[in-house]
Parts: C-alpha cells; sequence; structure tokens
C-alpha cells in the first residue's frame, strides 16, 4: 500500500513523524509536509510565486519532503509533481482541534478535501 502523509503544523512536528512511524506498518509511506506553520489555510493553494521544495531527512524507511507552501499545495506536488498515485492520503496529527464550522478553515482538513477531490481515500487526524 502507498501511503502519503502531510500536515498544517509542518514537517518537523511531533504529531507526523508518529504518524508516519505508525503507517509504516502499513506499507511504503511519502511524506510531503510544509516547512513551517500552515494551519487555518484551508485549501489554498500558491499559482503566482515560486515554491521551494526540498528532499529532507526523516525518519528510516520515509522518504520525505519539505515544501514552503500550504498542505493542499503539498498534495498537488505529490501527485502531479511526483507523479504518484495513493491508495490512501494521511493528515496529522494536528496540534490543535478542529470543531464546528472552524473545520472549513483547517489546513488538516484542506489538505484532506484537495486529495479527496483527486479522488484519493484519505483521513485527517485532529
Amino acid at each position: 500500500m502507498k501511503i502519503l502523509i502531510t500536515n498544517d503544523d509542518g514537517i518537523n512536528t511531533l504529531g507526523i513523524r508518529l504518524l508516519a512511524n505508525w503507517a509504516k506498518k502499513l506499507g511504503e509511506v511519502t511524506v510531503v509536509a510544509p516547512k513551517v506553520e500552515q494551519s487555518g489555510k484551508s485549501q489554498a493553494i500558491e499559482f503566482v510565486q515560486p515554491v521551494e521544495i526540498k528532499k529532507v531527512p526523516f525518519i528510516d524507511g520515509v522518504t520525505a519532503y519539505s515544501m514552503a507552501s500550504t498542505p493542499a499545495d503539498c498534495i498537488r506536488f505529490a501527485t502531479a509533481g511526483l507523479h504518484e498515485k495513493y491508495d490512501l492520503v494521511l493528515s496529522g496529527i494536528n496540534r490543535g482541534v478542529n470543531l464546528g464550522a472552524d473545520i472549513v478553515y483547517s489546513g488538516t482538513v484542506g489538505a484532506i478535501f484537495e486529495a479527496s477531490r483527486l479522488g484519493f481515500k484519505c483521513i485527517a487526524f485532529s
């Protein structure tokens, strides 16, 4: 199983590392996450300015990229930029909560909306 993981808190947070470590038991994991926190960015994308993308060290057995953009852009790069199809897309583990109407602003959930729009099965963890 090919699994893509992102978040809105950034590549260097504990939550995404815990999720990736758990997901490794299910299959091949790729992480594409924002370079810095992108909370509240919903499904925003960057289409005007160039975006920095770097392959970064992560945890053993996981390929990871840091992207200076939003969680939705991370999904777009992982699919269109890496030319990959994934069996499952996971977003999180979010440091904060996503409750009620605020869920529409969440970058964690925005990534899942983008992945779902592209036809992937996905789960957000908050």
